[in-house]
């Protein structure tokens, strides 16, 4: 799950979908990755990222199959982390044969929030929760105690 908060700045998003046969379930699935940084570390990023299988047709409370990675990327400007992150990605998409939306951000959570609700992408499904739901909801690892 992506985070938003808002004293961090997003670089943006990227997504494809993924054909059936790279699906563990035959039924496609899909890619998205996110770069963000600190506000106050302007060369060190943020990359998360996640494959999702899906095994049923729900957006939200689905069966499917979902794999979460982080990565950090260091001594990078935006103008390079955007260049490379565009170059990943299209590597990538063409082992999967396909062509990524990029959903450029630039801006802190609150122009994330604000562009997330006035014109999201159609491939975005954004949902409120609080940091307690989501931590219940297995959507964010609590981090109590470490």
């Amino acid at each position: 799950m992506i985070e938003i908060k808002p004293e961090d700045y997003y670089l943006g998003m990227w997504f494809f979908e993924l054909p059936d046969q790279f699906s563990r379930f035959g039924k496609g699935g899909d890619f998205m990755l996110c770069v963000q940084r600190k506000k106050t570390e302007p060369t060190t990023w943020q990359i998360t990222f996640r494959f999702r299988y899906k095994k049923d047709g729900r957006i939200w409370d689905s069966d499917d199959e979902k794999s979460w990675y982080r990565a950090t990327a260091t001594g990078k400007t935006e103008a390079q982390m955007e260049q490379d992150m565009h170059g990943f990605i299209k590597t990538i998409g063409v082992a999967a044969a396909r062509i990524a939306d990029f959903f450029p951000i630039r801006g802190d959570g609150d122009e994330f929030a604000r562009k997330i609700q006035e014109s999201p992408p159609p491939w975005m499904h954004a949902k409120q929760m609080s940091r307690e739901e989501a931590e219940k909801q297995g959507h964010l690892k609590s981090t109590t105690g470490l």
